[in-house]
């Protein structure tokens, strides 16, 4: 062309000039292209470079390379746009203080632990959701790193109307994912699901390796903008009066939950019918796609609130609910649909489409029950919070009084067995006929006490429960919550995730889903094959068994001669408060307060009772922790107008012959467990004061009538 040009200028120059100029024009031209070559070079390094450093383009290229070099390799991967990685993320922030920033975390603990605590001991998950992804990122996804070595099991893709229609997104091929995964030789393939012309091919291709082409629109806009600016500047008479901008008027100041309305009113703009039908095609081409790769999908339809379902144009929503639905009906394609449960009211969002940490925590319930159902049995009927929650709900009105607490209130089960003579089985007696005899003498009340001991569990447990149970509507007039050290330390205990009682009832917000799921669920126990559980060694039955097992009437249970030879299980406890001052103690400590408070706010009264411990639990921990514990305890309840009742200051008497281990009374120490828990019980609500021997305090039941069944029961209960 420059060749062309020079001739054309020197067509009636001398010859001698002619010649030079042609000359010159030979030299130059390869030094010309060279400079294009190299500007173009430069350019686009300078363009990688940019990229490396703008946000959305750093935390894809981060994540995608975590998940290359992930080992072991993930088996369950997250897919979708910030809907579904922002709530798994607060969900795992929520439990840890160890979690890194959203841009630098890649993984779903909460979903994992549920899983592994539910029987899948080797899931690992993996969270590849990228803001801003559509469909057609997700299927660049699925095609370019789901394979060969890191093919997981599952895909998990929660997905919303905006993965289909978003007005900021021009087309499919100008998204982030796009241009990080597709290559220019993917463009030219015939397996290249992206329906393009020719002349599409060829100026993505030449976009691709030609900056200057690429920026062309850019270039010519800037151009474009500075040559009216200096127009204005020549011309304008007011060129030099700014325009001021009033920050003070700037809306975007305002809440996430109105810069969320701003923001889907944007995307959601205008409904392009062709951009619809594209995505929804992309849709069924991954889920073919993982078919074809032997991977199943669970495709979850991501809850939003009415307010966002709102700002789409009339009917679009309509459509996107049933293209779902038609996808999720593709063979190993299982549908987890969202859309108008009660599950997430508002305040489980963030704003008006993204969950919040509570709202994580639910979806991830949700979804191991989807994928537990398809992979493993893990049916919760037998387990012992099934039992329990059954209990709570047996009658048309709740239990008078509840007592919390985890397999250290065994012994308040067994006093009933060693005052009654009879036995008492873990599968369906969960009251104490003790307490209510002396709450009958006391009170002059008939009134139901319900004991809602589980193995295992820990405060958060006790708070997970108490929120699915009580509520307005369906509350005891008094709960009792019964705890020691290894309630707030156990080195053992996974994480606050992992426990049967929180995995049990940490999906229920309120009594009326839980009280629904356990009439429609409910089947049959004769069917379920138990196997019979065989206690041996030292394994005591008042230990109230082992999480996650199920239990089957008759299979375990209190006899009245049980629980009096002593194991010493000191070197157990001696690793559970390894670390005294973890952060697991400050977790437990704020679900404490959590727990308090929510019962103050359903306005419960509530007591708290610390348990006796033998001498050698005790000095398992220093001096220094149990200064502080107590303190911070007696703060907890002074603030929440709880009643602290510490049996090992105000009963003394508890001797290592009424302990069956270094933590857990037997039956003698269980009855006389229940003076103080009946005290405090009275006491809380107002027990009327007698005076004995001159001294004033609170009427001491007389128990002839019931120590009479049992001939030979010699305790030093005043």
């Amino acid at each position: 062309m420059l060749n062309t040009i020079i001739c054309t200028v020197t067509e009636n120059k001398p010859a001698f000039i002619s010649h030079q100029l042609r000359f010159f024009a030979h030299c130059i031209t390869p030094f010309a292209i060279a400079l294009f070559i190299l500007i173009n070079m430069g350019c686009l390094s300078i363009e990688h470079l940019q990229k490396q450093l703008t946000s959305a383009y750093k935390n894809a290229d981060f994540t995608f390379n975590a998940y290359k070099q992930a080992q072991p390799s993930p088996n369950i991967v997250l897919l979708g746009s910030s809907l579904m990685r922002q709530p798994f993320f607060l969900s795992d922030r929520n439990h840890s203080n160890y979690v890194p920033d959203n841009a630098h975390y890649c993984s779903s603990l909460t979903i994992q632990n549920i899983l592994r605590a539910r029987g899948l001991k080797k899931a690992v998950v993996f969270n590849l959701a990228i803001d801003g992804a559509i469909v057609s990122d997700e299927f660049l996804i699925n095609s370019k790193l789901l394979r060969g070595s890191k093919k997981p099991e599952w895909i998990i893709y929660g997905l919303g109307p905006r993965d289909f229609i978003d007005s900021l997104i021009s087309k499919e091929t100008r998204t982030v994912i796009f241009d990080c995964l597709l290559t220019p030789s993917d463009l030219f393939s015939s397996k290249n699901p992206f329906k393009m012309t020719l002349n599409e091919r060829l100026d993505l291709c030449m976009e691709k390796l030609c900056f200057l082409y690429d920026k062309r629109k850019q270039l010519q806009t800037i151009f474009a903008n500075r040559l009216s600016s200096l127009t204005n500047a020549v011309f304008s008479k007011n060129s030099s009066k700014a325009t001021k901008y009033n920050i003070a008027n700037d809306e975007t100041a305002s809440t996430d939950w109105n810069d969320s309305i701003r923001e889907y009113r944007k995307r959601y703009r205008t409904f392009n019918r062709m951009q619809f039908e594209k995505q929804k095609m992309f849709l069924k081409i991954f889920c073919q796609q993982s078919q074809n790769k032997g991977i199943k999908v669970l495709l979850v339809n991501m809850p939003l609130t009415k307010q966002n379902i709102d700002l789409l144009p009339p009917k679009v929503y309509a459509d996107y609910h049933q293209a779902v639905i038609e996808v999720g009906q593709m063979p190993g394609v299982t549908l987890l649909d969202l859309h108008n449960t009660d599950k997430f009211p508002n305040a489980f969002f963030r704003d008006t489409a993204h969950l919040n940490a509570q709202g994580g925590h639910v979806i991830s319930m949700l979804i191991s029950d989807a994928l537990t159902s398809k992979t493993k049995s893990a049916g919760i009927d037998g387990l012992a919070s099934w039992w329990l929650a059954k209990a709570y709900f047996a009658q048309s009105k709740p239990p008078d009084i509840v007592i919390l607490g985890s397999s250290q209130l065994g012994p308040l089960y067994g006093a009933d067995a060693f005052v009654y003579n009879r036995l008492v089985d873990l599968a369906g007696d969960h009251r104490s006929y003790t307490i209510e005899h002396d709450l009958k003498l006391l009170l002059h009340k008939s009134w139901h006490v319900l004991l809602a001991g589980l193995p295992g569990t820990m405060i958060s447990d006790q708070f997970a429960i108490s929120r699915a149970l009580f509520s307005n509507q369906y509350k005891p007039k008094l709960v009792a919550v019964i705890f020691s050290p290894s309630d707030f330390l156990d080195s053992t205990h996974c994480s606050v995730t992992t426990s049967e009682p929180f995995i049990f009832f940490s999906k229920y917000n309120n009594h009326l889903p839980l009280s629904r799921n356990l009439v429609n669920n409910m089947r049959s126990l004769k069917d379920c094959n138990f196997q019979p559980h065989n206690y041996q060694g030292s394994v005591s039955s008042l230990n109230l068994g082992i999480p996650f097992e199920r239990i089957c009437p008759g299979e375990l249970v209190i006899g009245s001669g049980d629980g009096y030879f002593f194991n010493d299980d000191t070197e157990l406890y001696r690793k559970k408060y390894k670390s005294p001052f973890s952060l697991q103690f400050q977790i437990q400590l704020r679900y404490l307060q959590e727990l308090f408070a929510y019962l103050h706010q359903q306005h419960i009264p509530t007591i708290a009772i610390e348990l006796p411990l033998t001498n050698s639990n005790h000095i398992l921990l220093p001096e220094t922790f149990w200064k502080f514990y107590k303190q911070r305890i007696a703060t907890i309840c002074h603030r929440n107008n709880v009643d602290l009742w510490d049996t090992e200051s105000i009963w003394n008497d508890f001797s290592k012959i009424e302990f069956c281990d270094s933590a857990h009374l037997n039956l003698r120490g269980g009855l006389k467990l229940t003076r103080p828990v009946v005290l405090g019980i009275a006491y809380k609500l107002h027990c009327p004061i007698y005076t004995c021997n001159g001294n004033a305090g609170p009427l001491v039941p007389d128990r002839k009538d019931i120590y009479s069944k049992r001939p030979g029961i010699s305790l030093r209960l005043q």
